[in-house]
C-alpha cells in the first residue's frame, strides 16, 4: 500500500476529514493527499464476527480496537467489509490502517474514551508495519479500588488487582428470551477493599483460572447503585500476570499479607437507593450528638443532608432484615418465586436461585438520646460480619444460630457516617435516615478489645432515651493508664 499521506495520530482524527473527502470530490487536484490518511496502529482487541438485524434488514460485523502513543479508537467493518478484512488483523500486531470514514462513537457499544470510531468498508487499506518499535503496548491507567467512589457512574477505567474469589458461572435469561452466561468475581487490592467484578457470555464461561491471579484490566465500566461495582464488556481486556511491577508487587503484597487480610467492601449494591458522600468520609471533628440531630433540621429540605454520629448498636430487627434480590447487574430488586426458579419482573429474568441481601432497621443510641437507621447490604455485611445469603443458609439450619449471629451484633459502637432526606411514603412525607454504603465508611470499632471484660448498666446524663438498654462493653488495660480511642 503506497502511503503518500503523512501518518496521522489517532487523536488528530475526526469527522471533518469526512468533509474533506466530500469537497476534494469538487476538486480531483486535492483528492490524492486528502483521500488518503493513514494511522499507525496496534490491534490491542479483535472481537469476533456477529450478526445483526434489525427492520432495516439483516448483517454481520466485527471490530478492532487500535493504539498509538496519543490514543485509542475503535474501528468497525460491516458485512461485505467483514470477508475482506477480518483476517488482516491479529491482536497484537501493528497496522497501517486508511480509508476509513471516521464518525461519532456510539459509547453504548464501546468501552474506549476517544469520541471517535471508524467505519471500515470495502475501500478500507490494511496493511501490517514490520516496523512496529515506535507504537507501544497496551497503556493502563490503573485505579486502585478504593478510589471508585471518587469516579462518575459509567466510568471505563482500567483496573489491577487480585481475584480473591470466583463464583460459579449463573444462567440468566434476557428480555428477548436468550440464556446468557455470567460470572462474579471479588476483586482485592492493596489498598484494602475489595469489589466485585461480573463477567458475561464466554468470558464468564472459559474463565479457568485458579490460585488467585493477579489481572490487569482494561475497559471495566464502573455501576454506582447501592455502591460500587465493575462489569465487563465484551470489548473489556485481561491480562493474567502480567509481567510489569505493579503487578509483580500486588502479587508479593497477596501472598504475603493479602490473602489473609480483611477487606472493606465497594458494595456492589443494595436493596435500595445506594448513598455516597465522596472522599471525605466519616468526620470525627463533626461528629454530633444523637440529640442535636434530632433538634436540628437535619434531612427536611429538599435535598439530602449528612451527619456523623459515634453511637451504639442496642436493636437490630430480626424480621424481614433479609429479601431475595434479582443477580443482575446494578439491579438487587426482589425477585419472586415461580414454578421454574425467581422471577425478577424488572429485568424479566428468571434465576436458578435469589441472591440474598440485607435491609436493615437498626436503633443506636449515645448518651444522649437514640435513632433508627435503616442499612443496606454493604453495612449489613460489615455489621453482621457475613454475607447476607451465608445468614440465610444458617438461618434455614438453625434458627438458634441464627439469632446468636444477630445479638452478637448488639452493643458494638461504632462511627456512622448518616444521609438523612425525607421522601413521600404511603401519601405522608417521612424523614429517613440511611447508612452511608460508601468506601469511606470503614465503621471502627471504638473501644479495643482486651482481656477484662464486664457487663453493667448505662444510663443516660438526662431523661432522654425511655428505656434502659443493657451494654457489654469491652476495654484494653495497659500498664499505667486506660486509653480509649479518641
Amino acid at each position: 500500500m503506497e502511503r503518500a499521506a503523512p501518518v496521522f495520530p489517532i487523536e488528530g482524527l475526526n469527522p471533518y476529514h469526512n468533509k474533506l473527502i466530500k469537497f476534494a470530490g469538487l476538486y480531483p487536484e486535492f483528492t490524492d493527499f486528502i483521500d488518503r490518511w493513514t494511522i499507525k496502529a496496534r490491534v490491542t482487541l479483535k472481537s469476533d464476527k456477529k450478526k445483526w438485524a434489525n427492520a432495516k434488514g439483516e448483517g454481520q460485523l466485527f471490530s478492532v480496537n487500535l493504539m498509538d502513543e496519543t490514543g485509542e479508537i475503535k474501528a468497525t467493518a460491516f458485512n461485505a467489509a467483514v470477508d475482506l478484512l477480518y483476517d488482516r488483523f491479529q491482536e497484537g500486531k501493528v497496522y497501517y490502517v486508511s480509508k476509513g470514514k471516521v464518525v461519532l462513537a456510539k459509547k453504548a457499544f464501546s468501552n474506549l474514551l476517544c469520541d471517535y470510531e471508524i467505519t471500515m468498508d470495502n475501500r478500507t487499506e490494511v496493511e501490517e508495519c514490520i516496523d512496529a518499535g515506535s507504537v507501544p503496548e497496551v497503556k493502563y491507567t490503573f485505579i486502585k479500588l478504593r478510589d471508585l467512589g471518587a469516579h462518575e457512574k459509567d466510568s471505563i477505567l482500567d483496573v489491577l488487582a487480585v481475584v480473591h474469589k470466583v463464583n460459579d458461572v449463573a444462567e440468566i435469561q434476557t428480555k428477548q428470551g436468550k440464556q446468557l452466561s455470567k460470572r462474579d468475581i471479588t476483586l482485592v487490592d492493596d489498598s484494602g477493599h475489595s469489589c466485585q467484578c461480573t463477567l458475561w457470555g464466554k468470558q464468564a464461561e472459559q474463565w479457568n483460572h485458579h490460585n488467585n491471579p493477579v489481572v490487569a484490566f482494561k475497559g471495566l465500566k464502573l455501576s454506582d447503585f447501592g455502591g460500587r461495582s465493575l462489569s465487563a464488556f465484551s470489548s473489556s481486556t485481561m491480562h493474567f500476570d502480567a509481567d510489569m511491577p505493579e503487578s509483580n508487587f500486588l502479587r508479593g503484597w497477596y501472598d504475603n499479607v493479602g490473602h489473609n487480610s480483611s477487606f472493606n467492601t465497594q458494595g456492589s449494591g443494595s436493596g435500595g437507593e445506594g448513598f455516597t458522600r465522596g472522599a471525605g468520609g466519616f468526620k470525627r471533628e463533626e461528629v454530633k450528638t444523637i440529640h442535636e440531630v434530632r433538634e436540628s433540621e437535619i434531612g427536611s429540605h429538599d435535598k439530602a443532608d449528612y451527619f456523623d454520629i459515634r453511637a451504639t448498636i442496642v436493636v437490630l430487627k430480626e424480621e424481614n432484615m433479609m429479601y431475595p434480590a434479582c443477580r443482575g447487574e446494578s439491579c438487587n430488586k426482589k425477585v419472586v418465586a415461580s414454578g421454574n426458579g425467581f422471577m425478577c419482573e424488572k429485568c424479566n429474568l428468571t434465576w436458578d436461585k435469589p441472591e440474598y441481601r440485607y435491609l436493615l432497621g437498626l436503633q443506636v443510641a449515645d448518651h444522649t438520646s437514640q435513632i433508627w437507621l435503616q442499612a443496606f447490604n454493604d453495612v449489613g455485611i460489615m455489621i453482621l460480619g457475613m454475607s447476607a445469603d451465608e445468614l440465610s443458609d444458617i438461618k434455614d439450619r438453625e434458627e438458634s444460630e441464627f439469632s446468636k449471629v444477630v445479638q452478637k451484633a448488639l452493643s458494638k459502637t461504632f462511627n456512622f457516617s448518616c444521609r438523612a432526606k425525607q421522601d413521600t411514603y404511603q401519601v405522608n412525607k417521612k424523614l429517613f435516615r440511611s447508612l452511608l454504603s460508601n468506601d469511606t465508611l470503614r465503621m471502627q470499632l471504638e473501644f479495643a478489645t482486651g482481656s477484662i471484660e464486664f457487663t453493667g448498666w448505662i444510663m443516660p446524663p438526662r431523661p432522654v432515651i425511655s428505656t434502659r438498654f443493657f451494654l457489654s462493653i469491652a476495654i484494653l488495660f495497659l500498664p499505667t493508664t486506660l486509653l480509649f480511642e479518641t
